[in-house]
């Protein structure tokens, strides 16, 4: 039981600390005030039909003409028009459907290296225009082709001129806005050009606010290359999660300030326009990783993420966040506190501040694996680390408050990552020590930080900053390397019979050869991080609080690093 004085302790620093996450969560969720957008429905919304657990790489899947018509039915209320992107997989019931809930379609045909595919898409493309000639403004002839390099410019001429034979509708073309420039030739088998304008993934990317200025921008470069001809813009769009990419973040306020500032935009401008795109796409986080999936007016389950007037919130939910967090750093403290006698003010407050810590980050842990995971696979991974994260929070917290008067130090520091290994070669309850689960869990975290940071420095397209998963470790480990100072390091080893090594800036339980491996990752962490951060550049602050977990958890390991890589030491 907690006596009065601890319980005092407990009620009075958790109370103060809980306005730390008080303001972050309100920060994180406080309604922010946005420019309106004009009245009326979009003109057209990109419609993937694809719902959460569906692809259009499952080639035998045919999608339900019922989902179809309970998605049209519903976009019907908010724009004027469809565009698709392929005529199988049941997406061909789309014309007909439109039509009974008052929606024009932009039809596409889906054309990539397979000539027979794209035979039977263009097929079906000038079967379905000339059936549905009231509902269907336009054929676009392929998507983004030259960009994936999958036919020459030449050979997709070939195909407009053949669709433009066979249809009555209107016939074009859509690709990014630099592959038209690139290709200008390909303007004469159009009736117009379809432009896509995507801030958020130019190759320098813009950020969101100077984002619409770039549209206009990249507009008014078009036109000088296409003088007279009619400009479309078939996507633009910006993703309400995922990874920033230097000054461009997706959020869902970000989100709705770009396509109401757009469609602003293109009411001066007199734009025809489509907005990528109608709901979000979870298939689609296979290849571009959290941001492909998060484009939508309408969240995968069809809940509206944004309207085009009024304030808008990051996170209409912080009041639970708070309350999730705030219940899981008193369930922290709590045990430390039951765990520790004599415990002090000063060291209530540390505990107290550690806990909110805690909390929050398992909270954003959460939340971001939620995002992220796309199967079971990756639920997997996000839930052992949830574990991992939650495991070493209450231990480092018992840890941190272990040395006082009444108690002194019985914790010691964790067993090295080969001696790690180790034990999960041959694992033994027996030898299951405080130290060796120590250091298993920070060899699993420090390996697992290495990894991402590897992927980040070799294949950083696609791949999140996930710096909520790996903060509680990283600030767990290092405040308990500080915390545990080297004389009572030494007192714990010479209690247990392990072998002790002095050098400057830390004590080690092996020889010089063990230490390689904590060496060799902190060199990682070290040198990946600003590598990483250069990249990105200094508007990127997902990049540099990525940096700064990979140096707090390399913390533990810098003895290590100068022995191997430096001075070595006596």
């Amino acid at each position: 039981m907690i006596g009065g004085r601890r319980l005092l302790k407990f009620c009075a620093t958790l109370f103060l600390t809980s306005l730390g996450p008080a303001l972050f969560w309100w920060l994180d969720g406080r309604p922010m005030p946005l420019p309106d957008a004009p009245a009326g429905k979009l003109h057209c919304v990109s419609y993937a039909p694809y719902r959460a657990g569906q692809s259009p790489f499952d080639a035998g899947f045919t999608v339900p003409r019922w989902q179809i018509e309970e998605d049209l039915a519903l976009l019907a209320r908010h724009a004027d028009c469809v565009r698709t992107y392929a005529t199988d997989q049941g997406i061909g019931e789309v014309p007909a459907i439109a039509r009974q809930v008052g929606l024009k379609v932009m039809l596409g045909a889906w054309i990539g290296g397979d000539a027979q595919n794209n035979a039977r898409q263009i097929a079906d493309l000038i079967r379905l225009a000339n059936t549905y000639p009231d509902v269907i403004k336009a054929v676009i002839v392929g998507n983004e082709v030259l960009l994936r390099r999958e036919q020459s410019a030449a050979a997709l001429a070939a195909m407009l001129r053949d669709v433009k034979r066979a249809v009555s509708v209107a016939v074009t073309y859509a690709d990014v806005w630099e592959f038209w420039i690139r290709n200008p030739e390909l303007a004469e088998t159009v009736d117009f050009v379809t432009v896509h304008i995507l801030p958020y993934w130019e190759d320098e990317p813009v950020g969101i606010a100077a984002a619409i200025a770039h549209v206009g921008r990249v507009l008014d470069r078009v036109r000088l290359v296409f003088p007279g001809r009619v400009l479309y813009v078939g996507e633009t769009g910006w993703p309400s999660a995922g990874r920033q990419r230097q000054g461009a973040t997706p959020s869902p306020v970000n989100q709705a300030h770009f396509i109401r500032a757009f469609v602003t935009l293109a009411g001066v401008r007199g734009i025809d326009h489509n907005v990528i795109e109608a709901f979000d796409q979870p298939w689609k986080r296979l290849k571009e990783g959290t941001v492909g999936g998060r484009w939508g007016l309408f969240t995968a389950e069809r809940t509206l993420k944004y309207g085009m007037r009024g304030p808008m919130s990051d996170n209409p939910r912080w009041p639970v966040d708070l309350a999730t967090s705030v219940l899981l750093a008193t369930i922290l403290l709590a045990g430390a506190v039951l765990a520790t006698p004599g415990i002090g003010w000063g060291m209530a407050l540390a505990l107290a501040v550690q806990a909110q810590i805690a909390g929050v980050a398992l909270v954003a842990q959460a939340v971001r694996a939620v995002d992220a995971s796309r199967g079971p696979a990756e639920w997997a991974v996000g839930v052992a680390g949830l574990g991992l994260s939650a495991v070493v929070a209450s231990l480092l917290l018992v840890a941190w408050a272990a040395p006082t008067a009444a108690k002194p130090m019985t914790w010691p520091r964790p067993a090295s990552i080969r001696a790690s290994l180790d034990w999960l070669r041959r694992p033994m309850l027996a030898a299951l020590s405080p130290a060796m689960v120590l250091g298993l869990l920070r060899t699993a975290a420090g390996i697992a930080t290495a990894i991402v940071m590897l992927w980040l420095l070799v294949d950083a397209r696609y791949r999140d900053f996930p710096i909520a998963a790996f903060l509680v470790p990283a600030l767990g480990f290092a405040a308990y390397r500080l915390r545990h100072d080297d004389r009572a390091a030494r007192r714990a080893a010479e209690g247990s019979g392990a072998a002790i090594l002095p050098e400057r800036g830390g004590l080690f339980d092996a020889a010089r050869g063990e230490q390689r491996e904590e060496a060799w990752l902190a060199a990682i962490l070290l040198l990946g991080g600003p590598v990483i951060a250069f990249s990105e550049g200094p508007e990127n602050y997902r990049a540099m609080a990525w940096m700064l977990v990979g140096w707090l958890t390399a913390l533990p390991w810098l003895g290590a690093l100068r022995r191997q890589f430096g001075d070595p030491g006596p």
